[in-house]
């Protein structure tokens, strides 16, 4: 994108400059400059090999700089694994990439959590003087007025929500898509649109986001999602079976749930009887029972193999390949939005609540195995996960 903006017209009207023949790739190219090479551009990606390449050049004044733009990925944003990944390249491999002490660093990025690559930079890990310039989507009086004057005059304040913001550019995020994206799931608004990330506590679903229900409507779809336990030790997990209907109001419906600790021969036994107690359906209020899908991940795995082999149930294995938290943030939009409906008088639905209350980020909580199912019904049914293409 730079070498061609550097090939337009506009761009050599006012800095006639030539692309140098030398190096075609797109990731490595110079400029010419009465003939001589007078700079270039070095493009790889934040952990790739970069050698004898540094930025800028032994020389005083502006040499050059080093720019990284997006050093973490939206999808790696809950993960501390990842995060603290791209910080340690900041200061490994970043530093000592510099041709001169004073050669600049500019990062951007959007903001996507507290310990992000940018959060890490302005608790002082990353040494040097640096500025941060942030940009939010919806702009306050006292954002504005902070900016240098020709700046603020031109901002198009007209449109205000009723906390009297406005957007940074009404033409490409109209106010009305940004409160709206605010209301959809306010710690993504909050970190990525408004550049100020929330910690992650232990509250991250809230027991009033559900909503609850003493008849449901038709349901047009129904299926029974598995979590198995490794080990039936008291710490351990527990083995949850829950049946889920989607309904004609498009929100999902917890219809009802088992909760046990069991062997392998008894667990084998009670997806059975949970299959066949809910296999029956009356057509004008309800869809036959589609599938029955298990986390395939060891007892899971010996489960989905047993139930196979019988040939009577459909069950299919459920691929986890991120972390809980990263499938949680992935899915609390809908909860959030009260999309996510209980039973108003089923005897375990209070402990079903005060574990999802519980989740912690840091995994801290005691259980979590009513939480993973609701997350594959919420991504199978609702947000149709692109990951699980070829299954369902």
């Amino acid at each position: 994108m730079a070498r061609e903006i550097i090939r337009s017209d506009e761009y050599q009207a006012l800095w006639p400059l030539a692309i140098a023949q030398d190096a075609k790739s797109k990731k490595r190219w110079n400029v010419l400059l009465d003939g001589k090479k007078a700079g270039g551009v070095y493009a790889v990606s934040l952990g790739g090999q970069i050698t004898g390449f540094r930025a800028g050049h032994m020389a005083p004044g502006w040499q050059g700089a080093l720019i990284i733009d997006d050093p973490l990925k939206v999808e790696d944003a809950y993960s501390k694994a990842a995060r603290d990944k791209a910080n340690r390249k900041l200061v490994s491999t970043v530093k000592s990439r510099k041709a001169h002490p004073d050669t600049p660093i500019v990062v951007i990025m959007q903001r996507l959590a507290e310990e992000d690559p940018t959060g890490f930079i302005q608790m002082g890990k990353v040494p040097g003087d640096w500025t941060f310039v942030s940009i939010p989507a919806l702009l306050d009086d006292a954002y504005v007025a902070a900016l240098p004057s020709g700046y603020r005059d031109k901002i198009d304040a007209s449109q205000r929500d009723e906390h009297g913001r406005f957007s940074y550019w009404p033409y490409k995020e109209p106010l009305k898509d940004l409160c709206e994206l605010e209301q959809a799931d306010r710690y993504v608004f909050t970190s990525q649109y408004q550049q100020q990330p929330r910690a992650l506590g232990g509250d991250l679903i809230k027991g009033e986001w559900f909503s609850y229900y003493e008849t449901p409507p038709r349901i047009r779809l129904r299926k029974i999602y598995a979590d198995t336990a490794q080990k039936t030790a008291e710490h351990n997990d527990y083995s949850v079976f829950q049946l889920w209907g989607l309904g004609e109001d498009n929100r999902l419906y917890l219809l009802d749930m088992i909760r046990g600790k069991w062997p392998a021969p008894e667990l084998k036994r009670r997806a059975i009887a949970f299959w066949n107690m809910h296999k029956p359906y009356d057509h004008k209020t309800s869809a036959p029972l589609a599938q029955m899908l298990v986390e395939d991940k060891s007892s899971g795995t010996g489960l989905i193999q047993d139930i196979q082999e019988d040939g009577h149930i459909p069950v299919k294995g459920i691929p986890r390949g991120t972390d809980k938290l990263t499938r949680v943030m992935g899915v609390l939009a809908y909860i959030e939005a009260k999309r996510i409906v209980l039973p108003k008088t089923a005897p375990w639905v209070k402990d079903f609540i005060a574990e999802c209350e519980a989740f912690t980020p840091n995994n801290t909580h005691a259980h979590d195995d009513q939480i993973d199912p609701m997350i594959d019904a919420i991504t199978d049914c609702l947000a149709k996960s692109s990951d699980w293409s070829g299954w369902s």
